[in-house]
């Protein structure tokens, strides 16, 4: 398929992460971008980005609390206000296993 139309291949990504430990507890972060042209007759492309930080703590034996807070950003290579969008994630949960 021809670069730069919606049935194109072309897509950049990108994602790093850092985590660390401390005693129960782990806490990590990871950034994610990706950028894909989708439409010809548009300048421009649709882009994700999220941001989440993430924790898992040990309480126990078999039973660990995990949350995450996660920030999404979706860009659309148009300008209409429901094609752009942005929100936020506050997650949590316990996890039990025997």
């Amino acid at each position: 398929p021809e670069s730069g139309t919606a049935n194109s291949a072309d897509l950049e990504a990108m994602t790093v992460g850092v985590a660390y430990t401390a005693g129960p507890m782990k806490v990590a972060l990871n950034y994610f971008n990706a950028e894909m042209p989708l439409a010809t007759a548009t300048a421009g492309d649709d882009a994700v980005t999220k941001i989440v930080l993430g924790t898992t703590y040990n309480m126990g034996p078999g039973v660990d609390f995990v949350g995450s807070l996660a920030q999404v950003d979706w860009a659309d290579e148009s300008n209409a206000v429901g094609d752009n969008n942005k929100g936020t994630a506050l997650v949590g949960g316990f996890v039990v296993a025997f």
